[in-house]
């Protein structure tokens, strides 16, 4: 079957429908994030690329530039979806700036962020996942640095893609319950490989987050909360605070 067979049924055409959207999207979702978590991560990059590929001579910070383009191409991969094959706005999924007064409870939660992360980190199951990349801990301040700049683009991909590109492209046909709970069961399930307390709090985060993300109609307010929560764990663990 040829290019041309393609079009002139209308089946590329039919991709790229409101009918068939929330089927491309899960679809996609799915795909996107399985790539990415299998081929994506600073432990793939060790195993099986170390040896043959070095930026720096240094395979932890070779691993942690890896992990960061990998992030960036997750949300290239999002961006063009919505833009280019769906032709929709980027603000209706998220990227504007939106409505941060309407979410008051996320200013006043801030301070549960920063005790949730330092809880986290004083427990062993946590220092033993996180920081993502191994062998970063005891590291300089300025490969911290180079690490937060890896953590932003790591959750502005999990942010993008779970409660911009997911839940958003959901909310037509599902509705606000519907796409929110969809959105709530893919993010928990994302978080399968990490610390049993980590998995059980996501759901919770995801049905909050998901619902702060929808009244602010921004991805911005969860993705601070999202950071500060990560942040804080893997400073505390780097640093030695919970000792």
């Amino acid at each position: 079957m040829n290019k041309n067979w393609w079009n002139k049924h209308g089946l590329i055409q039919q991709f790229r429908e409101e009918a068939f959207r929330p089927t491309m999207v899960c679809l996609n979702t799915a795909l996107t994030f399985s790539l990415w978590h299998a081929f994506g991560s600073p432990t793939f990059f060790l195993e099986n690329l170390a040896q043959d590929v070095s930026l720096t001579g240094d395979s932890v910070i070779d691993a942690e530039l890896y992990r960061g383009c990998g992030n960036l191409l997750v949300i290239v991969v999002l961006v063009l979806m919505i833009k280019v094959w769906f032709g929709r706005s980027l603000v209706e999924h998220g990227l504007g700036m939106g409505q941060w007064g309407k979410a008051p409870v996320l200013v006043a939660a801030t301070p549960v962020m920063l005790l949730f992360g330092y809880l986290g980190a004083t427990m062993p199951e946590y220092h033993a996942y996180y920081p993502a990349t191994p062998g970063l801990v005891g590291r300089s301040m300025g490969v911290f640095l180079l690490h937060l700049g890896v953590l932003v683009t790591y959750y502005v991909a999990w942010e993008l893609m779970f409660r911009g590109y997911l839940q958003s492209s959901l909310l037509p046909k599902l509705g606000v319950s519907g796409a929110i709970a969809v959105q709530a069961l893919a993010s928990t399930l994302a978080h399968t490989d990490r610390p049993a307390s980590e998995l059980l709090g996501s759901l919770a985060a995801g049905i909050l987050w998901g619902i702060f993300a929808y009244r602010t109609k921004s991805i911005w307010p969860v993705f601070m909360h999202h950071l500060l929560l990560g942040l804080t764990v893997d400073y505390c663990i780097w640093f030695g605070l919970t000792a």
